[in-house]
């Protein structure tokens, strides 16, 4: 169990899905993919807001990806290591 093993990419690949997945199943949706618990997901989720590739207003589960947010999941800047996964 370790933040480390949720990729930024991982966290901006959930929440560039806002049609798909609802702000509520985030978190769990994120759980289920990385088998992860809840604390790991919600410091994961933190530490991509941290470094700027998110943005919230009232609440980071309804959190939405920045300019570099949106470059990092195009590839055009490189985050950190984890596995990584698409989502349908």
């Amino acid at each position: 169990m370790a933040r480390k093993d949720i990729s930024d990419i991982d966290v901006l690949h959930i929440f560039n899905n806002l049609n798909k997945i609802a702000p509520q199943n985030r978190v769990g949706t994120l759980m289920q993919i990385t088998g992860q618990p809840k604390k790991v997901v919600w410091r994961a989720i933190e530490r991509t807001c941290d470094k700027g590739y998110l943005e919230y207003g009232v609440s980071l589960r309804t959190a939405w990806l920045t300019e570099e947010g949106e470059a990092l999941l195009r590839g055009g800047r490189k985050g950190n290591e984890g596995k990584t996964f698409k989502t349908s």
